[in-house]
């Protein structure tokens, strides 16, 4: 794998959370100049998390075929629905807009994870340096429609987006992709030995995991652990702790000589007591903003770990990695029912996300012992 390789790996990535950002980042613009309401805003997270879906399953099938043809299809698509979306202002347009830049995004993550996974070279390492990038996207989106908001049409804020499409698109003609030789249609026979079991632990995990880190960052400043004063800080800062927090796992996992699975653990167990500290301790609001700083830190490198891990003890690695990002969907979703329905029997979000976290320590102790 050529530096090019993952430098286009890098930019798609950050283009992919700027995607899964898009319906939150220009949420304003479609209440105030399409008239929409908050049912039709969850509608367009719903289709956007469908289509998504189906990008990811798609991806599998692409075994043994030339995938640089499918990634130019991808950029095509694109640019072609940003263009629409930045000359026509129809309200159905935007549904459109959000389908497929929802697809496109599950197809590009899926297989981009599967071909790194793939390589053996570093794949860990890869993986966990481009999931970075998705942190940054994810984070620069809702800044830059604020930008574009204050100084000019918000929708031309996804000129930005454009722009990262066509780099990448002309990246994407220097490099090569060798075919993958795993089989990605040969679906597993079902069995219950040690490793299947391993591995619906894994994603089981997973699901619990991308429950905290989708749903923790957005009800931020709902769940009241500093001031008002500070309370407008606390998603960046999450966000900002992520992506530095990525970036320090990509450098230390080379001198590391610990097992995934017990530096799995050894995260979960340091985030644990950091969240503990960050909801009970009675301190001032800056001490609760580093502690929350820290906590990210080390919640950052969980969700690549845990696509390394899974990928150690799986025969089929193109197949399971759609799997787990999959599962990772579905997590973020379906965590965010589980939230609300806590809510409603007044059990508050800080306590949820508390049993989630003791939840996926739970998970990684039995993944640790299994996988002995």
């Amino acid at each position: 794998m050529s530096k090019s390789h993952v430098l286009y790996f890098s930019l798609m990535y950050f283009l992919i959370g700027m995607i899964h950002t898009f319906v939150g980042s220009f949420n304003q613009f479609l209440k105030i100049e399409l008239n929409m309401n908050q049912s039709d805003v969850s509608n367009l997270i719903s289709i956007q998390f469908i289509t998504f879906m189906a990008g990811v399953f798609h991806s599998i099938f692409l075994v043994n075929k030339d995938i640089k043809k499918f990634f130019k299809i991808t950029h095509l698509s694109i640019l072609l629905i940003a263009s629409v979306f930045l000359i026509s202002e129809y309200y159905l347009i935007v549904y459109l807009v959000v389908a497929i830049l929802g697809f496109c995004a599950g197809f590009i993550e899926s297989s981009i994870a599967s071909y790194i996974f793939n390589t053996k070279f570093e794949s860990a390492k890869t993986f966990g340096y481009i999931e970075s990038f998705f942190a940054i996207g994810s984070f620069l989106l809702p800044m830059i429609v604020k930008i574009f908001e204050y100084h000019s049409d918000t929708k031309y804020a996804i000129i930005f987006i454009l722009i990262m499409n066509i780099i990448s698109f002309f990246i994407l003609y220097s490099i090569e992709f060798e075919l993958s030789s795993s089989d990605r249609y040969k679906i597993p026979r079902p069995s219950f030995n040690k490793k299947s079991m391993l591995v619906i632990i894994i994603l089981t995990w997973c699901f619990f995991y991308i429950s905290i880190e989708t749903n923790f960052s957005n009800l931020l400043p709902y769940i009241n652990l500093v001031s008002d004063k500070f309370s407008y800080i606390t998603v960046s800062i999450f966000w900002i702790g992520i992506i530095i927090g990525r970036f320090l796992y990509t450098l230390i996992l080379p001198i590391i000589r610990f097992r995934l699975e017990t530096l799995l653990l050894a995260y979960t167990v340091i985030s644990l007591f950091l969240y503990i500290m960050l909801i009970y301790l009675n301190t001032q609001d800056e001490i609760r903003l580093i502690i929350l700083f820290l906590l990210t830190l080390f919640l950052a490198p969980m969700f690549p770990l845990g696509a390394s891990i899974i990928n150690q003890h799986s025969n089929n690695k193109s197949l399971f990695t759609s799997i787990f990002i999959a599962v990772a969907g579905c997590g973020g979703a379906i965590g965010a029912v589980i939230i609300k329905t806590a809510l409603s029997i007044h059990i508050p979000v800080y306590l949820s996300i508390l049993l989630i976290l003791i939840t996926c320590l739970f998970l990684n102790t039995i993944i640790l012992k299994t996988s002995k």
